[in-house]
C-alpha cells in the first residue's frame, strides 16, 4: 500500500493575498424602494434569472365602501384580518383596474 506525502500536500497549499468578499447580496425584497410589506414569496422582476427588483401591484381594486387597495389580482371579494382576532372583514370589489 503506497503512503500520502503529507509534506508534498502541505506544500501545495495556497493562500489568497488578499481577503475574499463574503458579505451576501441585499434581497431585493429588503431594498428601501420595494413595497411595504416585500418578503422572499413576493411577485419579482427578473433579469437573466437574476432578481433585480420586487413588482409593484398589477391591479387596483375599488371596494364598495368607497376605498382602493392594491393588489395582484383580481377577484370578487377583498379579505383583511379582522380586529382583535375577530371574524375577518369582508368587502365586495365592485371595479378592478390594471395598474
Amino acid at each position: 500500500m503506497s503512503e500520502i506525502d503529507k509534506d508534498g500536500l502541505t506544500g501545495a497549499k495556497q493562500q489568497a493575498e488578499e481577503d475574499l468578499d463574503v458579505t451576501a447580496a441585499r434581497p431585493v425584497w429588503e431594498d428601501d424602494d420595494a413595497p411595504a410589506g416585500s418578503t422572499a414569496s413576493s411577485l419579482l422582476v427578473y433579469d437573466r434569472g437574476v432578481p433585480v427588483r420586487v413588482s409593484g401591484p398589477t391591479h387596483y381594486q375599488h371596494l364598495q365602501d368607497g376605498r382602493v387597495v392594491a393588489g395582484y389580482a383580481g377577484g370578487t371579494h377583498h379579505t383583511e384580518p379582522g380586529e382583535d382576532g375577530g371574524p375577518d372583514r369582508v368587502s365586495r370589489i365592485v371595479a378592478t383596474y390594471e395598474g
